[in-house]
């Protein structure tokens, strides 16, 4: 049998790879408290920078954006599984961040490289996983290293890509 793959059953389907920090001005900030303050059932995670630029119809300098929150609420109901990708993608988040940080405890204690500290994590996974680490330890590091990157642009100290 053939999946269904209609629009009904793939709406709400999220799933994040990858983000890129963007900065936001205190109008366009307003807007999504706006949108809270409507509907209480919404957060910040509800809707995407694309949905609020979609719903802003006028922008003039030293004044409030004009706005149809009616258009950005039902985005933000369309957008049905949004705050559950967000959450996973978090998870993944300090999960590699563990495995980062672990490492770096094991070179502070052991006063090991970074290599030798890998060695070390990558065994003691062996034994938990009763197989070969080596991918998922590695895995998790290199996407450590991404996010501590995203972190370092984040935070205005990193080069902009």
């Amino acid at each position: 049998m053939t999946p269904d793959y209609s629009e009904e059953k793939v709406i709400g389907n999220f799933y994040i790879d990858d983000h890129m920090p963007a900065f936001i001005c205190q109008d366009c900030r307003n807007v999504v408290s706006e949108m809270q303050r409507r509907d209480d059932a919404l957060n910040e995670y509800s809707v995407t920078l694309g949905d609020i630029q979609g719903a802003i119809s006028t922008i003039a300098a030293n004044e409030m954006h004009e706005v149809d929150f009616d258009y950005l609420i039902d985005r933000a109901y369309e957008n049905q599984g949004l705050q559950e990708a967000i959450a996973s993608y978090q998870d993944l988040e300090g999960s590699a961040r563990y495995y980062l940080e672990r490492t770096h405890l094991i070179m502070k204690r052991h006063r090991c490289s970074f290599e030798d500290a890998r060695g070390h994590l990558i065994h003691d996974h062996a034994k938990l996983l009763d197989a070969d680490a080596t991918d998922h330890i590695d895995w998790y590091l290199a996407r450590a290293r991404k996010f501590e990157s995203l972190r370092e642009l984040e935070l205005g100290r990193g080069p902009i890509v």
